[in-house]
Parts: structure tokens; sequence; C-alpha cells
């Protein structure tokens, strides 16, 4: 419960000025998990009523939480969102996931009245083009027992997609970033709503 109390609070701070101009989102599908041998599968259709249908095949456990886009997996708060890529002017994928980052970022220090301090890393991905992880530290008045925000951006379908997590006092940045971006290799995407037809290959 602490975790989800803490990782709420954060997000609603973080994304709440990019979901009051998303306010057509909404889940029209819960997301729903798969139990297999060892792990499971997150499986979501027309997640925030985008159309992109995706599944995540992995070996520990995932549950939601009582949060739209919120879940615990293998232990861990994390966030799946995502965000209308054409609200950003940028000609190009890589500038416009740069434009949202100052968004958020600028959303942020004034929410809390503290300048952010932010670092970016371009990322090489097996299965995704122009992949962004950046963090930035929380500020000081924020009172919380976290210390970074950790994400990973790509866009895909003319949305920016979004996976992050919290870094605790104790936890280390570079475990954490490594999660997130073994996550993106295991995303799988559909053009059509995934059915049990479609993750009969998956689930072993």
């Amino acid at each position: 419960m602490y975790i989800l109390r803490v990782f709420a609070f954060l997000f609603v701070a973080c994304l709440a000025n990019a979901q009051e101009q998303n306010k057509a989102y909404f889940l029209t599908s819960t997301p729903y998990i798969i139990e297999k041998e060892k792990g499971c599968v997150l499986v979501c259709n027309n997640y925030f009523n985008s159309g992109i249908n995706f599944y995540l095949p992995v070996n520990f456990n995932i549950s939601t939480s009582s949060r739209e886009g919120i879940f615990i997996a293998n232990n861990k708060a994390l966030q799946i969102f995502i965000i209308n890529a054409g609200k950003f002017s940028a000609q190009n994928n890589y500038d416009k996931i740069l434009e949202y980052i100052k968004y958020e970022c600028d959303y942020v220090a004034e929410t809390f009245g503290e300048k952010l301090t932010h670092e970016t890393e371009k990322i090489k991905s097996k299965k995704r083009n122009e992949v962004i992880f950046w963090y930035f530290l929380m500020p000081k008045n924020a009172q919380a027992e976290v210390t970074h925000q950790l994400f990973i951006n790509f866009i895909y379908n003319d949305y920016i997609f979004s996976i992050s997590s919290p870094l605790f006092k104790d936890d280390k940045l570079e475990e954490t970033k490594n999660f997130l971006l073994s996550l993106i290799e295991y995303i799988v995407f559909s053009d059509k709503k995934i059915t049990w037809e479609v993750l009969k290959k998956s689930i072993k």
C-alpha cells in the first residue's frame, strides 16, 4: 500500500497536466493478466481509448492497481501511459519526445516551485526506434521517499509511449533503468484486438 500511495501522489503531480489535455483517453477495456508457468502476460486492448493493443509477456508477476495505468511489476511500481504525439510541433520523433520531456519537466517544476534537474539519454533498442531514457530528481520540497522518477519513451502509431517507475532511496538507478529497458523489448503490439488465439504462442 505504501508504494502505491507514494507512486500515485508523484504521478498526479507529474502527469496531471498531460491527463488534463487527454480527457478523452480512458480505459475502455480493463487490462487483464494471464498467469503462465513462470510469470504472466499483461494484456491491454484499446489502451486509454487510443486503438493501441499490446501484450507484455514476462517471467515475473504483475498486478493491477486501483489507478488506471499503474501496475506493480516484480515488486516495482510501474506506470504505462500514452500521450498524443500530435500535440507537439517537432518534425521528427526524437525531437517530439524531447519536446514532451521539457513539457513534463516544466510542469513539475512549476507545481513544486523549484527548478528541476533532469538527464536524457538516447537508447539503442532492437525493436524500437528513437528511444529515450530520462529521469529527474525529485524536488526537495516533495517530501517523499522517492529520489528520482525514471522514464522510457518511444513513439508508436502517433503516440508517445511512456513506461516509468520511481526510484526509492535504497534502489539503484542503473538496476531500475535496465528493468525499464527490458520491458520495451518484451512488449508486442497488435493491429487487432488481442485474443486467446493471439496469445497461445506466447504463453508457455
